[in-house]
This record gives structure tokens, C-alpha cells and sequence, in this order.
């Protein structure tokens, strides 16, 4: 399914990660479904980063309450492209040319594609249906450790590098924005039914998932535990599989039987 020039997991257009977004969230809810069919519960629903906002937008849609474990993850995607470490993999110029050649038909188009997926989503008959290797050697173990956690000089460059391409390409940065919550937000999304058990688990230190830029889970899905490791996100998503591994058993614990 990935396009043929993609390269790994660059995206080649924006309208892809919704594209993407979408159909996964669909086979999730297809593969919820056939658990419940089968006679498997309670059931849950888990992921890291990206994949953790998806399990999150399933979770929406889901007509069931489910253990929800979203891990290294926001409410939206507007600030992982705006204001977090990703910033620098989207090509602003060609963005900020598009904007203006399209400047009075890109905003509907996009409603027509949320309006498309969003229908899709909800079309579905539901009662019917590593990029690099690391050594285990402790030795490489404690140097990539110390290497991921001496970046403060790295982070201050890379805030100055954001602002400046805020300031020149501002619409375009507006736009991305719009787009993104209008796609992403949680806070568009129904909220997961009442007697779901929530743990979200972010890192103290994200770079590219800038939550406290964020709205807080807590604000649009009230009865969510909060839970936080220490590092960055390629930090905690090497190192902190243990603490995923516990949120997930303990929101399957609190989960009716």
C-alpha cells in the first residue's frame, strides 16, 4: 500500500497522513469487531507516538468501552508538525507556494476530505466486519543512552531554527495548523464511552510530541490517568517498554469483566 516512490516513512504529501490515519483507524475497528465476535474482553486498544494518537481516534469511534493506552502521544497533530521536532520534515516552500497559488480552495477541499474519510469511518458495518538495528552490548546501550539525553544545546538550536521558519513562512504554518486539528484534535472526536479505562503515558521531556503545547487529555476525556516517564521520545520509546507494558495491564484491570 505504500506508494512507490515513498521512502521508508517520509510521507510524500500532507494528504497522506490522513489518508494513512484514517485507514488505520479502520482496521483497528475492524479487528476490535472480530474479537468481540469471537468472544474475546474485555478488549483494548494501545500505541506509541503516531500510533498511539490513532489507537486514540479508534478508541473514538469504537462502539464499546475499551482499555485505551495511548503512549508518547498528544491530542492533536497540529503541534507535532508546527511547533515539535518534525518541523524540519516538512518542506515549507513548496507548502507556503501551493498555499498561495490555491489560496481560496484549499480550506474546502479539506473539508471535503474529513467530510470523506469521517463518512467512511462511519459506514462500516462494524457488526459485520526498525529503520535501524541496535546492538544489545551494554556498552552501546549506556553510550546511546548518555547521547540521547545530552541534547539541551541541540534543543536550543532547533527552537531558534522553528521560530525562523515560523516568521517566514507564517500562512503556511496557520494553514498546517488548521488542518491538522480539524483532522486530529481529539476534542472534535465523540468522546470513548463511559466505563473505558484510560492511561495515557507521556515523556517528561517530548520534542516531537510538544504536549504541553497542547490541550491536556484531561480537559476533553476527564477520566484519564496521566502517567510520565523521564526523557525525550526516542528515549522513552527504546527505554520504556516496562512502563507502557504496566499502563496496559493496569487499565485492562480496571476494566469491567
Amino acid at each position: 500500500r505504500k506508494p512507490p516512490a515513498q521512502l521508508r516513512s517520509g510521507l510524500l504529501h500532507v494528504v497522506d497522513l490522513f489518508i494513512l490515519g484514517g485507514a488505520l483507524v479502520l482496521e483497528s475497528l475492524v479487528m476490535l469487531r472480530w474479537l468481540e465476535k469471537n468472544g474475546y474482553g474485555p478488549l483494548g486498544i494501545s500505541g506509541v507516538s503516531l500510533g498511539g494518537h490513532n489507537a486514540s481516534l479508534a478508541a473514538c469511534a469504537f462502539p464499546r468501552p475499551l482499555a485505551i493506552i495511548p503512549c508518547l502521544s498528544g491530542t492533536t497533530g497540529s503541534n507535532v508538525f508546527t511547533q515539535g521536532a518534525l518541523v524540519r520534515a516538512c518542506r515549507w516552500t513548496s507548502l507556503h507556494t501551493q498555499l498561495h497559488q490555491h489560496e481560496h480552495g484549499l480550506e474546502a477541499d479539506f473539508q471535503d476530505l474529513k467530510e470523506y474519510l469521517t463518512n467512511r469511518l462511519m459506514s462500516v458495518e462494524i457488526s459485520t466486519v526498525s529503520d535501524q538495528v541496535y546492538s544489545h552490548n551494554e556498552e552501546d546501550l549506556f553510550t546511546l543512552r548518555q547521547r540521547l539525553h545530552n541534547t539541551d544545546g541541540s534543543i536550543a538550536l532547533f527552537r531558534r531554527d522553528v521560530e525562523t521558519l515560523q516568521q517566514n513562512f507564517q500562512p503556511s504554518f496557520h494553514f498546517m495548523s488548521w488542518i491538522m486539528n480539524q483532522m486530529t484534535h481529539l476534542r472534535l472526536m465523540e468522546r470513548p464511552l463511559p466505563n473505558s479505562s484510560i492511561i495515557s503515558v507521556l515523556a517528561e521531556d517530548d520534542e516531537y510530541i510538544p504536549w504541553r503545547l497542547a490541550d491536556p487529555l484531561r480537559e476533553i476525556w476527564p477520566n484519564v490517568e496521566t502517567r510520565y516517564v523521564p526523557g525525550g521520545h526516542i528515549y522513552s520509546s527504546l527505554f520504556h517498554h516496562s512502563a507502557f507494558r504496566k499502563a496496559i495491564t493496569d487499565a485492562f484491570n480496571r476494566m469491567p469483566s
